[in-house]
């Protein structure tokens, strides 16, 4: 299974990862001088194949990034890195298997 980048840009920001325990992990979002952290469970999809328009399609399994609509549940944005690593250090507690 592929593995979520510890850096990658999307949305016009830069990610970076700062920590990971498991499956949760603390990013830094960055977009020039404004930046923000999150917390964030790692979401894990499956392999598998199926088939469009009569062709067949593999999609990769691997792991991947909360999407925003995913966000409360399996995300968390803060606006301080304090603020960031004491969510962090909670689910990481709380839920250390997850």
């Amino acid at each position: 299974m592929e593995k979520l980048a510890k850096e990658f840009k999307s949305g016009g920001y830069d990610f970076r990862q700062l920590k990971r325990r498991g499956n949760w992990a603390l990013y830094e979002r960055r977009r020039g001088a404004a930046c923000n952290y999150e917390v964030i469970k790692i979401r894990k999809k499956k392999a598998r194949n199926t088939k469009i328009a009569g062709r067949d399609v593999i999609f990769k399994g691997g792991e991947y990034y909360p999407a925003t609509n995913e966000f409360g549940d399996a995300g968390w944005a803060f606006m301080e890195l304090k603020n960031a690593l004491e969510e962090y250090q909670i689910v990481t507690q709380r839920y250390p298997s997850v």
